[in-house]
């Protein structure tokens, strides 16, 4: 077996060489360690901002989905208020349909709840980083109303076919009817801007949702159909009851 010895240095020179080769040699293996580290990150972030943007441009088109609803929204609102002061006045009326409610798709948050739970979110810069914050913010609380609208219109549904009125299901249908209205005001002039705003310096697409389903559309259509009845309509009803 044949052994190397080391040579020894002769001069201050030499070891200064060799001194500088280990070092230039660390440091190369560590600059390439810190460049295969950095393009990891780069496409770790570049493949998540791409599931951010996909996920508030759904959002997006989602909440603009709701909105685009809103006179339909307040014309079923109107019809069932005027219903409740006809009970009022004694005349009682009966709707002339289900009353519906608004079509909804659901808004997400996942893909930055994943981001901030792992690493990735803490290599974004972090101007965007709080540009998503900030925006996700506004989702949650939006979707937080939305949830609370959903309640409100199941429980206003309780009013369809409903035979009799008394004063405590009078009181509960204004109260209901009281707090869809702010939720339409609220979400058209504070929610809906400031998301739409957020959305836009971040250079999130805006775009709209198509090809919804035949349900779906028969929802919308039914909601933007009156179900407060006609004069005529009244007339027929009364006189059949006293026929």
């Amino acid at each position: 077996m044949e052994i190397h010895v080391p040579k020894p240095w002769h001069g201050l020179r030499e070891f200064l060489k060799e001194y500088a080769i280990v070092v230039l040699g660390v440091l190369t293996a560590l600059a390439g360690e810190q460049l295969v580290e950095w393009a990891h990150w780069r496409h770790e972030v570049g493949e998540t901002e791409q599931a951010l943007r996909q996920e508030l441009s759904h959002d997006l088109a989602a909440m603009e989905y709701r909105l685009d609803q809103g006179d339909c929204v307040d014309r079923r609102l109107d019809d069932l208020d005027r219903w409740r002061l006809k009970w009022i006045a004694g005349e009682k009326p009966s709707l002339t349909g289900p009353i519906s409610a608004p079509v909804e798709y659901t808004l997400y948050t996942d893909a930055w709840e994943v981001a901030e739970t792992g690493q990735v979110a803490a290599h974004i810069p972090l101007e965007r980083r709080m540009q998503y914050a900030k925006m996700y913010a506004a989702i949650r609380a939006l979707k937080a109303k939305n949830d609370q609208e959903a309640i409100n219109w199941r429980n206003l549904q309780d009013f369809d076919q409903a035979p009799v009125l008394d004063a405590h299901d009078l009181m509960r249908l204004r109260g209901l009817i009281n707090y869809l209205q702010y939720y339409q005001v609220s979400v058209s002039t504070a929610n809906a801007p400031l998301i739409r705003k957020r959305a836009a310096d971040l250079g999130v697409p805006h775009q709209r949702l198509e090809g919804t389903s035949p349900d779906l559309d028969a929802g919308r259509a039914a909601l933007c159909t009156s179900i407060f009845p006609s004069q005529g309509a009244a007339d027929a009803a009364d006189a059949s009851k006293t026929g």
